[in-house]
């Protein structure tokens, strides 16, 4: 396998790194996390109240994994801020149909605000 050259600093060949397309930038192989880990560690940090550096810590991983699994497992419903936060299809549809229609308002308003506009234009 021929190794994947890239360059740094504009194409500056003094700047160069190998790197094989199976590994990462630190040179070592890149680790993935499975789903279960992911919440349990989120759980963690909501349930347990302890801090998200503090479960990273323990884990072994970077804290800012442990805040983007939370922000991300946060926005699907799966884990809330409290232990009663889990939030049923419904509810989760109800909250996301809540943000299109605010969203759908803005738009609104925007394409309101530009037919005075135009209309004013033409007089």
């Amino acid at each position: 396998m021929r190794p994947l050259i890239l360059t740094r600093f504009c194409g500056h060949p003094a700047g160069a790194i190998t790197m094989l397309p199976e590994r990462c930038a630190m040179g070592g192989k890149r680790r993935r996390y499975s789903r279960e880990f992911k919440l349990e560690a989120v759980r963690m940090v909501v349930e347990q109240g302890r801090t998200g550096a503090d479960v990273a810590e323990s884990l072994g991983v970077d804290r800012s994994l442990v805040a983007s699994w939370r922000k991300a497992f946060e926005a699907e419903g799966t884990v809330g801020t409290d232990e009663n936060a889990r939030l049923t299809p419904e509810t989760t549809e109800i909250h996301r149909l809540r943000r299109e229609l605010v969203e759908a308002r803005e738009e609104r308003d925007i394409l309101k605000k530009a037919l005075a506009y135009f209309a004013k234009e033409r007089k």
